[in-house]
């Protein structure tokens, strides 16, 4: 399998994966947690 391939395979599974709303929404929660440092935080402590 080459690289481009792989990479296609990938993304489609990625893509697939996304489309459910709970993996959205917990994408979304974790992308805030990260740009205000709180889930760092919160693995610190």
């Amino acid at each position: 399998m080459s690289p481009e391939e792989l990479d296609l395979r990938m993304l489609a599974a990625v893509r697939d994966r996304a489309a459910d709303p709970r993996v959205a929404a917990a994408a979304r929660a974790l992308s805030r947690g990260g740009e205000h440092g709180a889930l760092w935080l919160a693995a610190g402590a």
